[in-house]
């Protein structure tokens, strides 16, 4: 008999993500990695962009 593996965290991003796109093919999986892709990266370049300012994006500057 084999062992159940625990449940990991890319396990759990995997149901989410299902549950949150309920996709019925291929394409609506591949759209659904997109949204994704592209909310990650705009995070992590507005996070590039405030530790390069010194400041968070939008708020005023200290000089």
């Amino acid at each position: 008999m084999a062992r159940k593996r625990p449940e990991t965290n890319r396990t759990k991003i995997a149901k989410m993500l299902i549950e949150e796109y309920q996709p019925n093919s291929v394409q609506d999986i591949q759209d659904a990695i997109k949204d994704l892709l592209g909310d990650t990266l705009e995070q992590m370049l507005k996070a590039e962009l405030d530790e390069h300012l010194e400041y968070e994006y939008g708020a005023t500057p200290l000089v």
